[in-house]
């Protein structure tokens, strides 16, 4: 029985993303300054300030903990003289308590989980950044591309679906990743309709 049990584990061992503490300081650095980005994120602020929910998996505890105290430290100052204020909080906690944010950062999860939490920041107009970029074809909005340069990595179609306007700055130095999500998250919204949002 306990050969049968570690034969079943095996494939999601084999499939789980490595999580990278660089990528991570990359991701550190240029989400919180990506907000800024956003037209309308004066309107989305929380009590004077930008608002990041890190959400992830039980098992990336230590490496949301981890990001949070390099956003933290980074901006300790505040971005632009505007406060950053990071909660965590793991998918599972989704359903009883969904936090509001300005912008969300998604740890590898389910295809479940990433479109239950890009559906949570579209209702709140905010943006969604993912660990992974291949999360961006969920409807997340914002990854980095790394070839021989870091790029961020957005997604053009989710951006317009929700009425988000970046910066042409921004836009100029991203790497652009067109593909339609709304089949995606069909029935995602409805599903998720009862979170506390």
């Amino acid at each position: 029985m306990r050969h049968m049990l570690m034969l079943l584990m095996v494939p999601f061992t084999l499939f789980a993303l490595q999580i990278n503490e660089s990528l991570l300081q990359v991701h550190a650095t240029l989400f919180p300054k990506t907000i800024l980005m956003d037209y309308q994120f004066e309107k989305k602020l929380h009590e004077g300030a930008i608002t990041i929910a890190i959400l992830y998996e039980e098992g990336d505890y230590r490496y949301a903990v981890k990001l949070q105290e390099m956003v933290e430290a980074k901006y300790r100052q505040g971005v632009k003289n505007i406060p950053v204020r990071v909660l965590l909080s793991s998918y599972d906690r989704l359903q009883k308590k969904a936090p509001a944010a300005t912008a969300y950062y998604l740890f590898p999860a389910s295809d479940s989980s990433i479109k239950a939490a890009v559906a949570l920041a579209n209702n709140h107009s905010s943006l969604s950044f993912v660990y992974d970029e291949n999360d961006l074809m969920m409807g997340a909005m914002i990854s980095v591309k790394i070839t021989d340069k870091v790029k961020p990595y957005i997604n053009v179609d989710a951006l317009k679906d929700e009425g988000i306007s970046l910066r042409p700055i921004l836009l100029n130095i991203s790497e652009l990743f067109f593909q339609p999500h709304s089949a995606v998250l069909e029935n995602t919204f409805d599903q998720y309709s009862l979170y506390n949002v």
